[in-house]
This record gives structure tokens, C-alpha cells and sequence, in this order.
């Protein structure tokens, strides 16, 4: 690249590939700076910046700047990679050797060059063009009404080459305007794709490859736009225009989808965030649905731009998805003198264009373009303006000049400019394809007549690993992703009707579960306290292997034990509790899934019936012969759990609920932690079975996030007990009785005992009864241990009144169990919760939905305030029934162990 000796510059523009061995870069006497892109295996993560000493850059102080300032971003490529890849867990070192995942099967992609009497500028796009890899099936150059024949000359010179990758035609387009040209060449065009570039452009090698990667990877993409970056900074006018923001968006893939139109913000109406016309594709059936190019804008007409943008906004409002893909990349030749800048910045007015088309098209979006333009002209215009009188200015005033009067001339430029398309289609025939848009709003295919909002829930095991295949018939998926039995965190992804990508799945994992995902290789890695030393060890790992290539080395995980506990001895036995009340279905699959558990040691299923005189509790039993069952006619979810409590014969007593599944490994997580003697109870995650109604997804959002209390392994005692000063004692941050576990002993301790019958399910009081045992025994001085790893499925549900049934106990609930606290254990504390701390969340409640945030419903707002104060009759009337059916118990401890399998009871699946 030339260099001269400006005030700005001249800046060296280059790239590096990181991954592979840097090399001094020398040559550069005349630069100022150098702008050095980098790649990490073929894909572009950043910029670093240097000043040229010398009249060089030295390979050690750029691979000083690229670990400074992109260690990060080349570690999350790596996440990515290895993750996609199904090669999770790898240490840092290896994980950083993984290249990227490349589709398969890709589309056909046809390449379109639009070009006006720039022949120079069209022979060296024309020179990258022919150097692209990937599925390219033609290239069309479109002649939009050039004034000599330079264009055609240069072109079927090309054309007549034998040595082409593939087919390069001309086509002569004689109405002037860029959209005329972009409309002709879809028209001329054969492939699925069609991928648009300008003349003054360089194409990366890669580019055609990674829009093609991008269709391939989502079939919900509509358009693709790339990464534009400068192909050189030589003069002050091309640095001016960088510094006025340029075209590059990023190095962060981004995606834009709203099924419906009146949910786009009106922020997204503002399509320039997303690309550029220079580096844009489509799939070619988009066109016949939405329409195409409106000729009025762009280039060669009035309004000189925005057509590309206005396209854009199109798409996304008509429902489709856009996807800005930055390793579709091209280098651009900026304008190089200021008077060609300060005409490209005046011309940026033509956005105000762009508005006045689509208000016209569609009034309704009147409101959010009005907050559109306010912000463009305060953002873009007047706050440098202003900026510029009261501090030295970054560009010359007659820029910002410009830039004004440019967006004042905008709409009416745009009315002028469509009268002048109409009168060119009058004359020489409509524009070369027709098709009607769609209606705003609406979406073409299965979303449209599918249910609205149902989410697939998933296990994602990282170890086995291939995306979400199979929820096509789901608008969004909650992913629960797992890697050697340890349970990392949920993701959440929206596909709308669609497979989800391994690539794609494997990005949203990497940016949700981020510091989870650098310490699978290790294992202590689910511990919080251990993270910082992994991210050390990562980013060691990084410094050692930028610039130099890959050492052969293992590339598989090193083997991982589950979770990281030491697995209790299997002298210990287990007695399973579940209080049922004629659920048949429910107990049914729940059984099932327990007798499908692997242990090594002596397990007893107790199911507790709570109405026996039905018979239907008794039925499901009799088909598994190996549970027990016991009868406690006394209603309520506590008398039934005591009753099975005081029947059991374990070291260690579960209790589960009927509305619960269980995966494979789930026991043994759970009491594991019982090889400690200080722990005396034990948590596990509840997680949604699944959330296809309304009501599981509200049940799911509730509160902290449903019945899930985290991701990481947490422990409870008597200083933590002490620890909330004139709070109440949080326990309901613990997790409940729906997984859970206990010594056996706790229920025979006096300061402990079973569980609180006038609490719970079942009774006028609501819940409880869980929460309150966990309170005991940490005022006795006990530890609860929160295991994540233990995790089972809870079926939330299904319908509003019973979601609303379900909320309206626990509110009634809350107040019970601090009623409870306080008149049993002299817990003068809730006291202020009830009559201070809970009034101020629930005001804080209503004052965010008057303020706007209607995330929650009014309704349920609402109907939890008037379930706490409903809470105060009902324990009373709690203690009555209790009262007068009288307590259960006492719980005395069996000497010996659960009794051989041919005696009593079950003996679940050997573990081998």
C-alpha cells in the first residue's frame, strides 16, 4: 500500500493470523500507526493498534498487543470451536488448537457487482472476486448505465479466461440507480443465494464461504450482512471517515428476529447497525415475499442511499431474520479526498429517507420511527455539534454542516425520488421483478400456524454434543447443558420453529456459561473459589500459544470425576419418601424413573398415600411390587411425608414429590454429600419438566427462576443462621422437600423433629412446612448442603387457575411460616418482615409495573398480597385442624439397616 505524510496519518493497514507464527512487519518509514486485523484460525476477533518505530512493527510487540488487548475474544473463539466441535473439557492449551466447525452441505451462492463507469475500481474487486473459496456458482457484474464501454471491455475480457473457478457474466442495466441494478441482478441471477458487494471493494477469500456458512447454519436466515473494514488509511479524508464511525460493526456475530412487528423496538428500526450495502445477501426467496429494491432510493437517484438499509428494516419487519456474520468479510477503499468525504457524509441524510419510505408504506410505524429520527438527530448530529463548540473538535465543522443538511433534505428527496422511479418505469417497463410484500408483521411459514410461545426444554450433554436438532416445533428451547454429570446452567435460545445450529448453540452456551465453560477440564471446576485460577491457567494458555503454530498433543478430555464428591459408602441405605394425593399418572412415571436408578447400596421406595379412601394411590402400587406403601388419611402434604418418615428404615431418609422425575445419577448426587458427618441435609435443583403453557413459563420465571436455586455448590450453618441481623432467615433460598434429603437421625432430634403439620400443601396455610424444617435444623446447629449436580424434573402446572392456586398458597404460606417462626421459636425478627420488609417489595412491586414493567401481571401482583394477609386466618385455622386430628410421631431411629431385598423393598439397578 502506497504512504504518504499527512497529519493523520498515513495509517498501515494490515492483518495477522494469530494462530499461526507472526512475522515482523517492516516497510513502514512513511506510517504513523499501524491497524493490524486478527484472526484466530481464519476468523477475524479484532484490531490492535501500534505506533510504527523504526518504520516497523516487530512479531514480539504485536503478539505483546494481540494477548493484551484479545486474549478474551481468542478464547471464546476457542469455547466456540471446541464446543461445537463436541470436544468440550479440553485444557486450555489443547482447546486453543480446535478449528472452527464448517457446515457440511452448503448453498449455491451467486456473487452480484453493481458498477457505474469505475473500471479501475471494478478490475481489482474483480481480482479478489476470482481468488474466493466456497460454493461461488457465478459472478455478475451489472453495467448500471455506464457512459463508455470501459466496464463491458474489462468484463468479457475476464469472462474469456479459461482458467475460471466459476462463471462471470455482463448485463447491461440502463435505468441509473443502484437498486435498478441490484433489482436486475437478481433477476439474472440463478443460485439460492445472492450475495451483493460494491466495485470498491476487495473481497477476504473467505467471504463467499462464510455467508454461505451463515444460510447453511440457520435456514431461519432471510439475509446476512459482513464485516466491512478499511482497505486502507492513507489520506485524511479515509481516517475522517473512520473516525466517524466507518462501516464496521463489529466482530460479534449478531441476530435479529421478531415474528411480529409490533414487538420490534423502535431502536432496531434503525437498520445502518447491521451492515451495509457493500457487504449484504440474500436468500433469493425473501425477494418474492417482501418485495424487492425500491428503485427510488440509493445511489444515482435523489435520496443517494439508504436502499440497502431500508432493505434491512424490511425484512426484519416483515418477520424474517438477519444475521450480521463478521468473518463474511470485506476491505473497503474509502473516499480519499474531502470533498468526495464531505459529499458520502451528507449523504448519510438519505437514513431520513429511508424514514419517510417506510412511514409511508406502513403509518403504523409512525411513533417508533419519530423516536428513531430524534435520536439519529441528537446522537448524530446535533450533540457533536455541540460537543465541537466546547471542546476541540475530532472532525471539521463542515462535516457535521454537511451531515445536516443532508438529513433535512432527506424525506423530501425521497417524494422527488419516487416520482422520478415512476416516470423511468413508464418509460421503459417496471422494475425487472415483481412481487407484492407481505403484510407487517406477519411470517411466512410453520410459526404462523403453530402455537405461539411454546419452549422445548432439553439436556445438552456437552460430551455428546450435536445442537437442537429437534425442536422445530417449538418458538424458543431452554437448554439445561451438562458435562460429566456435573449440571453447568441453562440456555436460553429463541429458533422460532427451527433446528438450532451446533455453531450457533454452541456460541449462546459459550457467551451465557462462559466461566463455567474454561474449568471443565478440571475437577474442582464447579467450584466458584477455584475459578480464578483457571481463568489464570486460560489465559497463560493464550500468552504461550499466540504466534506460533499447533503442537500435536492430546486431543480428547481428560477424564473428569462427576461433580467432584466423594461418593458415600454404600453401607449407608436409602428410604425414598413420596406424599401422593391421588395423582396416578404423575406417581406412575415418577416410580419409573426411580426404579431406573443405578446404586450399589440397600434402597426402600415408601410412597405415602394421603387419601387412601379412593383407592387410586393403591392401584398404581400394586404394578411395582417392590414399594411400599402407608396410608395417612389425615390430608395434608406434611402428615403424609411424617407418616413415611416415621415407616422408613434408612441411614438416610429422600423426599421427593409425585410431579418429579428423576435422570440416571441422580441419588447418588444427592446424598453423596452425607460422607461428610457435619452435613445433615441436602438440597438438589428442580428443574421444569417442560414449558409449553403460559402457566409453566410464568410458574418458571416466578420469583428467583421457578424451583431452581443455582448452579453452584453451596453450604448453610448456624453462622449463616446468625448472619441475617433483623432479616428473617432466607431458607427459602435452599431449595424444598421436592429433592431433598436428611440423616435420619434430625427427625429423632428434639430440637428438630418431623415435619411442621400445620404447614404445607394441603393445609389452610399453603407451604411451609420445608422451608421451616431447613430453619430447625440450622438453629440446632446443622449444615445444608446445596448439591446443583442432583437435579431432577418437575412438572410445573399446566394451567393458569392452577398456577394461580399454586401462588396464592405459597403467599399465604410465607406469612404462616413467619408466624411460625415467631410464636414457636421466638423469632422476634419476623415481625419486620411481615409488617416492613415484605410492604416495601410489595410496593416495589407496583411501582414497577406503574413504571412500565409489566413482566409480571398486576393480577398476580395482587393476588400475592392478598394471599400474605390471607396467611394470618389460615394458620390459625391450620392449628386447629392440627389440633384436633392430632401430631404424628415421634420418629424413632431403626437399629438396624433397610433389610435384605427379599425381606422388604426395593433394590434399584445395580451400579456396575
Amino acid at each position: 500500500m502506497q504512504k504518504g505524510n499527512l497529519v493523520l496519518g498515513p495509517i498501515y493497514v494490515g492483518e495477522a493470523e494469530a494462530a499461526q507464527a507472526l512475522q515482523d512487519i517492516s516497510g513502514l518509514e512513511t506510517c504513523l500507526k499501524a491497524q493490524i486485523l486478527v484472526r484466530w484460525h481464519g476468523v477475524p476477533i479484532g484490531w490492535v493498534h501500534l505506533p510504527v518505530r523504526n518504520g516497523r512493527i516487530t512479531a514480539e510487540r504485536l503478539k505483546r498487543a494481540i494477548t493484551d488487548r484479545l486474549s478474551w475474544d481468542i478464547l471464546r473463539q476457542g469455547l466456540v470451536n471446541t464446543v461445537a466441535a463436541g470436544k468440550a473439557g479440553l485444557p486450555p492449551a489443547a482447546m486453543l488448537d480446535v478449528k472452527p466447525v464448517r457446515p457440511s452441505k452448503l448453498p449455491k451462492v451467486s456473487v452480484a457487482v453493481c458498477t457505474r463507469d469505475r473500471p479501475d475500481d471494478l478490475a481489482l474487486c474483480l481480482s479478489a472476486i476470482l481468488k474466493l473459496k466456497g460454493p461461488v456458482a457465478e459472478v455478475v457484474i451489472i453495467d448500471n448505465a455506464s457512459k463508455t464501454g470501459a466496464v463491458k471491455e474489462l468484463v468479457e475480457k475476464t469472462a474469456a479466461r479459461s482458467d475460471l473457478p466459476f462463471e462471470v457474466r455482463y448485463v447491461r442495466e440502463d435505468r441509473p440507480g443502484l437498486d435498478w441494478a441490484r433489482n436486475r441482478a437478481i433477476l439474472e441471477s440463478r443460485s439460492e443465494i445472492i450475495a451483493f458487494t460494491d466495485d470498491d471493494v476487495v473481497v477476504d477469500p473467505n467471504w463467499a464461504l462464510a455467508i454461505a456458512e451463515a444460510f447453511a447454519g440457520d435456514p431461519d436466515l432471510s439475509a446476512v450482512t459482513g464485516l466491512v473494514v478499511p482497505y486502507e488509511l492513507e489520506t485524511d479524508a479515509q481516517i475522517m471517515f473512520e473516525l466517524n464511525g466507518g462501516f464496521s460493526r463489529g466482530f460479534e456475530r449478531k441476530r435479529l428476529h421478531f415474528p411480529d412487528a409490533e414487538h420490534m423496538p423502535w431502536y432496531d428500526f434503525g437498520t445502518g447497525k447491521l451492515g451495509t450495502g457493500a457487504n449484504m445477501a440474500f436468500r433469493r426467496s425473501v425477494f418474492a415475499e417482501i418485495g424487492v429494491f425500491d428503485p427510488a432510493l440509493d445511489v444515482g437517484t435523489p435520496t443517494n442511499g439508504a436502499g440497502d438499509l431500508e432493505m434491512f428494516f424490511r425484512v426484519l419487519f416483515n418477520g424474517k431474520a438477519l444475521a450480521y456474520e463478521p468473518s463474511a468479510m470485506v476491505w473497503h477503499r474509502h473516499r480519499r479526498d474531502f470533498a468526495t468525504l464531505k459529499r458520502q457524509i451528507g449523504d448519510n441524510g438519505s437514513v431520513f429517507a429511508m424514514i419517510a419510505r417506510s412511514v409511508s408504506q406502513s403509518p403504523d410505524s409512525f411513533g417508533r420511527f419519530l423516536r428513531l429520527g430524534r435520536s439519529w438527530a441528537w446522537t448524530g448530529i446535533f450533540r457533536p455539534a455541540i460537543r465541537g463548540m466546547v471542546a476541540p473538535r475530532t472532525l471539521p465543522a463542515e462535516l457535521y454542516g454537511a451531515h445536516l443538511r443532508g438529513a433535512l433534505r432527506g424525506p423530501s428527496s425521497y417524494f422527488r425520488s419516487k416520482k422520478l422511479a415512476q416516470q423511468i418505469a413508464l418509460r421503459s417497463g417496471a422494475s425487472p421483478v415483481q412481487a407484492a410484500p407481505v403484510a407487517a408483521g406477519s411470517s411466512a411459514g410453520d410459526a404462523d400456524r403453530r402455537p405461539a410461545g411454546e419452549c422445548a426444554v432439553r439436556t445438552i450433554d456437552l460430551a455428546d454434543y450435536n445442537g437442537l436438532p429437534d425442536i422445530a416445533a417449538y418458538n424458543w428451547a431452554k437448554a439445561y447443558v451438562t458435562y460429566a454429570g456435573v449440571l453447568l446452567g441453562p440456555v436460553d435460545i429463541v429458533n422460532h420453529y427451527h433446528a438450532v445450529s451446533p455453531v450457533r448453540l454452541a456460541e449462546k452456551i459459550v457467551q451465557d456459561l462462559n466461566g463455567k465453560m474454561l474449568c471443565l477440564h478440571a475437577d474442582d471446576g464447579a467450584e466458584p473459589q477455584r475459578h480464578g485460577a483457571h481463568w489464570s491457567e486460560a489465559y497463560a494458555a493464550v500468552a504461550d500459544r499466540i504466534g506460533r503454530p499447533a503442537r500435536r498433543r492430546a486431543a480428547t478430555a481428560p477424564a473428569r470425576d462427576a461433580g467432584g464428591a466423594e461418593a458415600l459408602s454404600a453401607d449407608q441405605s436409602v428410604s425414598i419418601v413420596i406424599g401422593t394425593f391421588d395423582r396416578p399418572d404423575d406417581l406412575r412415571a415418577c416410580l419409573k424413573s426411580l426404579l431406573a436408578q443405578e446404586t450399589p447400596r440397600e434402597v426402600e421406595i415408601i410412597v405415602a398415600d394421603n387419601h387412601p379412601a379412593s383407592g387410586i394411590t393403591a392401584l398404581v402400587t400394586s404394578e411395582f411390587p417392590t414399594v411400599r406403601r402407608v396410608e395417612e388419611p389425615r390430608q395434608g402434604v406434611a402428615y403424609a411425608r411424617n407418616a413415611g418418615i416415621v415407616a422408613s428404615r434408612g441411614d438416610i431418609i429422600v423426599t421427593i414429590d409425585d410431579d418429579v422425575e428423576v435422570p440416571a445419577g441422580w441419588l447418588e448426587r444427592l446424598i453423596a454429600p452425607f460422607a461428610r458427618r457435619d452435613v445433615l441435609g441436602v438440597t438438589g435443583n428442580v428443574l421444569p419438566y417442560e414449558l409449553k403453557t403460559e402457566s409453566q413459563q410464568k410458574f418458571e420465571a416466578y420469583g428467583n427462576g421457578g424451583l431452581v436455586r443455582g448452579f453452584y455448590r453451596f453450604e448453610v450453618d448456624r453462622a449463616w443462621f446468625d448472619s441475617f441481623g433483623l432479616n428473617s432467615v432466607q431458607t427459602w433460598n435452599l431449595g424444598g422437600t421436592a429433592n431433598s434429603a436428611y440423616r435420619a437421625e434430625v427427625f429423632a432430634d428434639p430440637d428438630v423433629g418431623l415435619m411442621e403439620e400445620s404447614l404445607g400443601p394441603g393445609m389452610p396455610s399453603g407451604v411451609g412446612e420445608d422451608i421451616y424444617l431447613f430453619y430447625r435444623i440450622l438453629k440446632a446447629g446443622g449444615t445444608i448442603l446445596y448439591e446443583p449436580t442432583a437435579y431432577l424434573w418437575h412438572k410445573h402446572r399446566r394451567t393458569m387457575d392452577a398456577l394461580r392456586r399454586q401462588i396464592w398458597g405459597y403467599s399465604k404460606g410465607f406469612t404462616s411460616y413467619q408466624l411460625t417462626t415467631l410464636f414457636r421459636d421466638r423469632d422476634f425478627r419476623a415481625l419486620l418482615n411481615l409488617f416492613v420488609y415484605l410492604p416495601k417489595f410489595r410496593l416495589g412491586q407496583v411501582w414497577r409495573w406503574v413504571r412500565g414493567d409489566r413482566s409480571y401481571p398486576m393480577k398476580l401482583i395482587a393476588l400475592e398480597w392478598y394471599g400474605n394477609f390471607a396467611g394470618y386466618p389460615a394458620l390459625w385455622k391450620s392449628l386447629r385442624r392440627v389440633k384436633k386430628m392430632g401430631r404424628s410421631g415421634p420418629y424413632r431411629r431403626p437399629v438396624a439397616h433397610v433389610p435384605a431385598p427379599a425381606e422388604a423393598g426395593v433394590v434399584m439397578q445395580p451400579a456396575e
